[in-house]
C-alpha cells in the first residue's frame, strides 16, 4: 500500500509536520492553494521548502491553481526545483475556483473548460520540451506531472495529456463517483507511460475509535477513514480498491498538529511504512 499526505492548514507547523511523515515512510507530501487568511496560497513555496526540511519523500502540490497562474512561469518555477531535488518533485494543477477570484485574474476574463484545457496542455509541453518556447533552467530530469480533480471531465483531460490523476470525491456516493473519473482516466490515457491513480482521503486516527471521532468534528461530511491505525488502514485499503487507484494520499482533518502527527505515526505503524524505511 502506497501512502501519502497532503495538508490544507496554515503552513507555520510544517517544519514539525514535514520531517516527521519523511522519517515515517509516507511516500509524498503535497501542499494544496487556499486563499484564506488561515492556510497557505503559495504551494509552490511550499514545496520548496518541503524539498529542502525531506531527504527522500516526493514534494509536490495538489494543486496549483492553473486559471490565475502563467503556464510559462509555473513550468519555469518546477524547473528550477527539479534541477535542486532531482527525482522528487511532483507538479499538480487543478482547475478549481479561488475565492475572491476577481483579485486574483487581474483583469482577465474567468476561464471556461476549453480554456484551462489549453493551459494545462501549454503547461505540459514546456515541462516536456515539446512547445516551441524552451523554458529553463535546464535539468537532467522532468517533474511529475499531476491533474488534480474530481470530475469525469477533468479525468479524461489527464488521461489525453498523459499526466498522472489524483482524485478527490467527498460525501455520499464518493467511491462510486471516483471509480468512474479514475476509470475514465485509464480509459482515455494516452501518454508514453502507464496510468496513474491517487486518490484523495480524508479523516481521523487516534489510540481510541472515540478519540478520533471526536477529531472529525471538524469535518463536514462522512470521513473516509476513522479509528485506530489497524481499522483506518483497513478502510484506506478498502477505498483503494472500491476507487481503483494506486495510492492514497491522506488527509488527518484537525487543526491540532499534536493530534495529526500521532495520526500519521499510528497510520505509518499499522501499515507497516515506518519498518520498510528502516530495513
Amino acid at each position: 500500500m502506497i501512502l501519502s499526505v497532503f495538508d490544507i492548514y496554515s503552513p507555520a507547523h510544517l517544519p514539525r509536520l514535514i520531517p516527521e511523515l519523511d522519517a515515517l515512510g509516507y511516500h509524498r507530501f503535497w501542499a494544496t492553494e487556499h486563499h484564506s487568511p488561515a492556510q497557505s496560497a503559495s504551494p509552490t513555496l511550499i514545496a520548496c521548502l518541503a524539498a529542502v526540511m525531506t531527504s527522500r519523500m516526493r514534494v509536490g502540490t495538489a494543486g496549483i491553481m492553473l486559471n490565475y497562474a502563467a503556464p510559462a512561469k509555473v513550468a519555469e518555477d518546477f524547473r528550477v526545483l527539479e534541477l535542486y531535488f532531482a527525482g522528487r518533485i511532483d507538479l499538480g494543477i487543478t482547475s478549481a475556483p479561488a475565492e475572491n477570484e476577481e483579485l486574483y485574474l487581474d483583469g482577465r476574463p474567468r476561464s471556461d473548460r476549453a480554456a484551462f484545457a489549453a493551459r494545462a496542455r501549454m503547461l505540459v509541453e514546456l515541462v516536456r520540451g515539446e512547445h516551441p518556447v524552451v523554458v529553463g533552467p535546464r535539468a537532467a530530469t522532468q517533474p511529475e506531472l499531476w491533474l488534480c480533480g474530481s470530475s469525469v471531465s477533468s479525468a479524461m483531460l489527464a488521461g489525453s495529456l498523459g499526466m498522472y490523476f489524483a482524485c478527490h470525491r467527498r460525501g455520499a456516493g464518493s467511491s462510486e463517483l471516483a471509480r468512474a473519473a479514475i476509470d475514465a482516466y485509464r480509459d482515455g490515457f494516452r501518454g508514453a507511460g502507464e496510468a496513474y491513480a491517487a486518490i484523495a482521503l480524508q479523516g481521523a486516527c487516534a489510540r481510541s475509535e472515540r478519540a478520533a471521532r471526536q477529531l472529525w468534528r471538524e469535518g463536514s461530511d462522512a470521513p473516509c477513514f476513522v479509528g485506530k491505525g489497524a481499522a483506518c488502514v483497513e478502510q484506506i485499503d478498502g477505498r483503494i480498491s472500491e476507487c481503483g487507484a494506486d495510492e492514497a494520499v491522506l488527509q488527518i482533518l484537525t487543526e491540532d498538529i499534536d493530534a495529526r502527527l500521532a495520526g500519521y505515526r499510528l497510520l505509518a505503524d499499522a501499515a507497516g511504512l515506518a519498518i520498510e524505511v528502516r530495513t
